[in-house]
């Protein structure tokens, strides 16, 4: 691989004018020396070493991205984004998934600082004591898609709250009035979840409904089968015609269920889910859900980390909010009834 030193020894300047040349001051050598520098860089493939870029900046260009799971297209989405934004900056992208796991998260943040990345992108998990000692460490950090009580650092999130009610909103309008709701276990739920529930029992006050315990289950992990065992202790116990599910894959999981126990959706019970997935769309009926607006959480949060990396004296807000929307599809029965005009 060619050097600087060999760069100016072809072109009969200084390894210093190649430097100006490649890093684009141009300014300081003239026109027909500059084209020649370039011309012999671009010939002999001339790739700078980023080892030693970085030992003179003190960054290496790169950040890391933690994520729960990118099987899930919410994740892949945010992921996407990220590094289509990063790339605008200049900066690499490394990844990694902790399942939700904290030893995973540790070993994997050891890992990337390990690589010397210049800051991190966590979808955290329920540990304040480690990620407050992380934020100590004075490492650049923001949070995707869920914060930590009692630690302040930005996190980049859709507002929950809102849509929460809107899904909820959207099925009183429909009629609805005995509407359940899943919710997470104590253990997995976080402010995310408790947004979520939040939002739900706030919709139905606005109308004066009542916030029955009975329409609430918890889902535990939120794997399929807790989902559907949630569905047959619903119906065990009360009478529902609609479902605001936490996340779209609880709410394909539970339209399975509905569907093994004899109930139609929507005609029987109307679903709407969280998050917009793309699974939603190719599910019978297609699901309704609220997008969290995947793209801009993942544009935001990368922005946001880089400027923390490269302005380390501003101070961004803890929190930074995505406007959700309302997706309609069919699982909630609202384009059915508007098409036949009772709606």
């Amino acid at each position: 691989m060619i050097t600087l030193s060999e760069i100016g020894r072809k072109a009969g300047v200084s390894a210093a004018a190649v430097s100006y040349v490649l890093a684009g001051q141009t300014h300081r050598v003239g026109a027909a020396t500059r084209e020649r520098i370039l011309e012999i860089a671009r010939r002999h493939d001339y790739q700078p070493n980023a080892l030693v870029r970085a030992i003179k900046t003190k960054r290496t260009e790169s950040i890391g991205v933690l994520l729960t799971d990118f099987r899930i297209t919410f994740f892949g989405e945010i992921l996407s984004a990220v590094e289509v934004a990063a790339e605008k900056r200049g900066y690499q992208v490394l990844v990694g998934q902790t399942h939700s796991s904290h030893a995973r998260v540790e070993k994997q943040v050891r890992l990337l600082r390990q690589k010397r990345v210049d800051g991190l992108l966590v979808c955290p998990n329920p540990f304040p004591e480690y990620y407050a000692g992380l934020k100590d460490s004075g490492l650049p950090l923001v949070f995707v898609d869920g914060s930590v009580p009692g630690v302040e650092i930005p996190c980049v999130r859709s507002d929950d709250l809102l849509g929460a009610k809107l899904a909820v909103r959207h099925l009183i309008g429909l009629g609805h009035r005995r509407i359940a709701a899943f919710a997470w276990s104590s253990q997995q739920r976080g402010p995310v979840g408790d947004a979520r529930t939040a939002g739900y029992e706030q919709a139905l006050r606005e109308v004066n409904l009542p916030v029955d315990p009975t329409l609430i289950e918890e889902t535990g992990g939120g794997a399929p089968d807790d989902n559907r065992a949630a569905i047959h202790a619903l119906l065990a116990r009360t009478k529902f015609t609609a479902l605001f599910a936490n996340n779209d894959m609880a709410a394909i999981a539970a339209m399975e269920a509905l569907e093994v126990a004899g109930k139609r959706v929507p005609e029987d019970v109307a679903v709407i889910g969280f998050a917009n997935l793309e699974e939603g769309a190719h599910v019978r009926p297609r699901l309704s859900s609220v997008d969290q607006k995947t793209t801009e959480i993942g544009e935001r949060a990368a922005t946001l980390l880089i400027d923390l990396i490269e302005h380390p004296e501003r101070k961004p807000p803890v929190e930074n909010l995505t406007t959700p929307e309302l997706v309609v599809r069919e699982s909630c029965g609202a384009r059915k009834q508007a098409e036949s005009g009772t709606w």
